[in-house]
Order: C-alpha cells, then sequence, then structure tokens
C-alpha cells in the first residue's frame, strides 16, 4: 500500500511540474532545497528553470542571513561573558566584536532580549547593559523614507524598518528602567527618542502597546493624569493581541492609580525606594476620584488581577490585592472621601478566586 502512494505521489508530482527526491518531511526549507523541475514541454520548462533560479536566489540569500545571525548571537555570548565594567571597552576596540558593530542594530536586539530576561536582576546592571544596546542602534531615525540602510553582503533590512523597530525598543527599555530608577527627566527623553524611532519602524502592535505602557508609567510617576488614558490604551491593544499577563498588568496599574496604594515592594508606577531621590511607597490621588471614578477604577483593579499571573508579577499582585482589602476594611483611605464609595467587594486570591485571602 505504502509503494502504491509513493507511485501516485509521483505520478501527483509529474503533472504540476514538479518533482521531489525522498521525502523531505515537514521542513519546508527541506523541500524546497529537493525541489527539482520534471521534464515536462518546453513552455513548462522555461517556467520551472525560473522557478529553480529563484529558489537558488532566495536560499542563498537565507544562508547569508542565517550566518550573519549565528555570528551576532556568537559576539552576544562572549559579550556577555565580560564583566560588565570591560563590555563597552571591548565591543568598541577588539577586532572580534568588527562585525558585529557593522549590524550594529542586530547585536542591539540581542542584548535588548538579554536586559528583558534580566527582570528581578539588580537594577545598574540592566541599565548598563540597556544604555550598551542603545548605542548600537543608528543614531538618527532611519526608515523606508531614508531608503536602503543595509549594511552589506547578507543584510536582511534593506529597507530599515528593522533597525528602527531594534532602536525603538532599545530606547523604550531603557527609559523604563531609568523611570524605575526615579531618573524621570532622562526617562522621559530616552522615551521620546524610543517614538521618534517608532514611527520609522514597521509598526509591530506589541511594541507600540509596549511604549504607550511605558509611557503611561512615566506619566503616572510625575502624577500626571494623563497616564490613565495612556495605560488604558496599553491595556486596550494588549487585549486585542491576546497578551493576558500585559493587559492585566496595565490594569491592575491603571486601578491603583485612581486608587492609591501602599506598598514598599510596588515600583511598577516608578518607586524604587533605594534610588536617590525616590519618592515614598505610597502614592494616592492628588485630587479626590468621583465615585463613578472609583467604581470603574476598582473594575479596572478586580479585571486586572483576574488576568495578571501572581507568579509573573507577585509584588504587583499582592500591591493591588492588599489596596482592595483596604478599602474593604475601610482603612488607609487617605485619598479622601471619594474612595469611600467604593464596593465592598473581597479581593482576589493568589489563585485568581474572589475570596479575601
Amino acid at each position: 500500500m505504502q509503494q502504491r502512494n509513493s507511485s501516485s505521489s509521483a505520478e501527483a508530482g509529474k503533472g504540476a511540474g514538479v518533482a521531489f527526491g525522498p521525502d523531505p518531511g515537514s521542513d519546508p526549507g527541506a523541500r524546497l532545497l529537493m525541489w527539482r523541475p520534471a521534464e515536462t514541454d518546453p513552455e513548462e520548462s522555461r517556467y520551472a528553470a525560473a522557478f529553480s533560479h529563484a529558489r537558488d536566489v532566495a536560499l542563498d540569500h537565507h544562508r547569508q542571513i542565517t550566518a550573519a545571525r549565528s555570528a551576532v548571537r556568537a559576539a552576544a555570548r562572549m559579550l556577555l561573558a565580560e564583566p560588565a565594567e570591560r563590555r563597552e571597552m571591548l565591543l568598541h576596540n577588539h577586532p572580534r566584536f568588527a562585525a558585529a558593530r557593522c549590524g550594529g542594530w542586530r547585536l542591539a536586539a540581542v542584548l535588548v532580549d538579554e536586559v528583558e530576561a534580566m527582570e528581578g536582576e539588580p537594577l545598574e546592571e540592566r541599565l548598563r547593559l540597556a544604555e550598551l544596546a542603545t548605542g548600537l542602534v543608528p543614531e538618527t531615525p532611519v526608515g523606508a523614507a531614508e531608503g536602503a540602510t543595509g549594511d552589506g553582503e547578507g543584510d536582511s533590512d534593506p529597507s530599515g524598518l528593522l533597525a528602527a523597530d531594534t532602536a525603538a525598543r532599545a530606547w523604550r527599555v531603557l527609559g523604563d528602567l531609568q523611570r524605575r530608577r526615579a531618573e524621570l527627566a532622562v526617562a522621559g527623553e530616552s522615551l521620546t527618542r524610543a517614538r521618534r524611532h517608532q514611527r520609522r519602524g514597521s509598526g509591530d502592535p506589541l511594541e507600540r502597546a509596549a511604549l504607550r505602557e511605558a509611557s503611561g508609567h512615566l506619566l503616572a510617576a510625575r502624577g500626571r493624569r494623563r497616564a490613565r488614558a495612556l495605560l488604558a490604551g496599553a491595556a486596550k491593544l494588549y487585549a486585542q493581541l491576546v497578551e493576558i499577563d500585559a493587559e492585566g498588568r496595565c490594569r491592575v496599574c491603571l486601578g491603583l492609580e485612581v486608587l492609591g496604594y501602599e506598598d514598599p515592594a510596588f515600583e511598577a508606577l516608578g518607586d524604587d525606594p533605594h534610588a536617590p531621590g525616590a519618592v515614598p511607597p505610597a502614592r494616592y490621588p492628588s485630587v479626590d476620584p468621583s465615585a463613578e471614578e472609583v467604581r470603574e477604577a476598582l473594575d479596572e483593579l478586580h479585571l486586572g488581577l483576574d488576568l495578571l499571573d501572581p507568579v509573573d508579577e507577585p509584588e504587583l499582585f499582592e500591591a493591588g490585592r492588599r489596596r482592595l482589602r483596604q478599602l474593604s476594611a475601610g482603612s488607609a483611605l487617605e485619598a479622601g472621601p471619594g474612595l469611600a464609595a467604593c464596593a465592598q467587594r473581597p479581593a482576589p486570591s493568589a489563585t485568581g478566586c474572589n475570596e479575601l485571602a
């Protein structure tokens, strides 16, 4: 039976003007490599020859891109193995990093991945690595408007869109870390640079949501009411992208921005108690919210806690839950009588159930 099936496949291939060797499996790249034009009439042979040429060009380009990415990852591994204080000097002076410097945005992308994977590590180490990444991206925003921005053989970003995306992401990550360190002025400058690069990028919706969230946290740390609109907008984008944990994070922060909070471990709105000049680890609205604002904020906080993973975001989850317990008990209403209008609903437990823990 298997022999007849194989024979039928071969006959179908001849009828379509294609032929395959041994079954290459499900890998489309392997199937493309094993494709060979079948013997057909002259017109189909010309078509098959053109297809073969296009295949060879595409595969050659793919090999170049793969080799370039492998070289960048190898350079990143060598760089990260060095002491943090030596990395910048080695990157800009040592010959083994010369190729990585030519395609700097690729190395920057790997370094930003590393920064985001270091969540929970000392803030200073993450800041230094993020600063190193921003030094590798284009200083001036680039994109399709400037035409090709390739850096030679194997370039995978002829329009400059990926370079602009990487630059926006690097500056956004740096700005968010600076905000956590309570360096609000420089954080604002970094996020402004991120927006400039993002306008020339691919329009990645996930990065747009992340930048909107970072900007919302910064404005919240400055006590600006516009922070609420930015956090709500970021939550909406995350919901559309089915980024459940990120949506929950934004909604919890949005609720706490209206209801206030007091929790030494809570840093999501910019309070690093160990940073020079850090603001106190408690904040309440400067203007007493209306009963309607309180109800909406409670809805956001409850929904956010239902979506948020307490394992991934333990401090933020506990901050939201603690605030709900305080309000339910009628305590810690320093923000004024408007908070007394809140609904008496229990706080979610760490398992996501709506009951007091």
